[in-house]
């Protein structure tokens, strides 16, 4: 008899340490009953223990590259969620910067009742991974370089985790697989088929606590990007009043000025209003001086919040 079982999904694994075996302590040496009576046991009468079979893991990763264009981080960012593999996640298409698909099949060879036996067993499983490369990295400005090496091998790193999860956990499956003990084929093969259905389970219940724990890691490392943008938002708010405040002063000023000057363009500007005429273009050019001040600051902000939107950016 034999069982397959095929399945698509992720898995993990928890390596399983092996006990060292105990060392006996030196002692007297008993004579076997064999050595008493000066003969040996025929070879063909010993009793050899039967071994366990033993469930055979292989697996195959095949890697498949996504192409990434662009030269500034906005470009390339567009390109790899346009580009990049899409998954069912929370009911609906989610863009991945990468995606680790995988397809578990268990084969095995029954024989015999009472008891029944595992003549063969193997699980075979193939993985494919997606992740980006850029087609001309050559090409991009030195920061920018870096910032798609570490992002690229960020999401290489977390792919490689989700393959390392399901080899885990398959691993772990053939160590507490119930490959005996049952008396009938059929009900050994219903054992078996529920076993590896829960530690599919499993493995699926592992990649999700993985990509929570992953989650936590970005929220936690924008959380400080975060609070810096906040500020520098209600910074460049505060600014962008002050600056519109004394463009409207600076407007009634020069509204002001050219009255005067208009009024008095032959005769000249009398000197009963000639110092009021200049305090009022003192103020004027004043203030000019505070707005192109308050608009240099106002353009030091908008710099920093492109900086921190880019940092934000590049965080998988």
């Amino acid at each position: 008899m034999s069982g397959l079982m095929k399945l698509m999904g992720l898995i993990l694994l928890l390596a399983v340490a092996c006990e060292p075996t105990s060392r006996g302590t030196a002692g007297t040496i008993e004579p076997t009953l064999a050595s008493l009576f000066n003969t040996t046991v025929p070879q063909d009468r010993v009793l050899q223990p039967t071994p366990s079979p033993v469930i055979e893991v292989t697996h195959v990763i095949e890697t498949i590259y996504y192409p990434v264009n662009g030269g500034t981080t906005e470009e390339i960012l567009a390109s790899v969620e346009a580009n990049g593999p899409k998954t069912l996640r929370q009911g609906g298409d989610v863009f991945a910067a990468g995606l680790t698909e995988f397809e578990a099949e268990l084969t095995y060879s029954l024989e015999g009742d009472f008891p029944c036996t595992i003549l063969s067993a193997n699980l075979a499983i193939n993985f494919t991974v997606t992740l980006p490369r850029h087609a001309n990295a050559e090409a991009l400005s030195p920061q920018v370089l870096d910032r798609w090496r570490q992002f690229a091998a960020e999401v290489a790193f977390h792919e490689q985790t989700h393959v390392d999860i399901s080899l885990a956990t398959m691993n772990e499956f053939t160590e507490v697989a119930p490959i005996s003990g049952a008396q009938l084929c059929d009900r050994l093969k219903s054992q078996l088929d529920k076993a590896f259905d829960r530690f599919m389970e499993i493995e699926d219940e592992r990649q999700e606590g993985f990509h929570a724990d992953e989650l936590a890691r970005s929220n936690a490392a924008q959380a400080p990007l975060q609070l810096q943008l906040a500020d520098a938002e209600t910074e460049l708010a505060r600014l962008d009043a002050m600056i519109d405040a004394r463009s409207a002063q600076i407007t009634t000023l020069a509204t002001e000025i050219t009255r005067i000057e208009r009024s008095y363009r032959f005769s000249g500007i009398p000197a009963a209003i000639y110092d009021e005429y200049e305090r009022t273009v003192n103020q004027h050019n004043a203030l000019i001086k505070e707005s192109n001040t308050l608009s240099n600051s106002y353009n030091a902000v908008v710099e920093k919040i492109n900086h921190i939107i880019e940092e934000l950016a590049w965080i998988p």
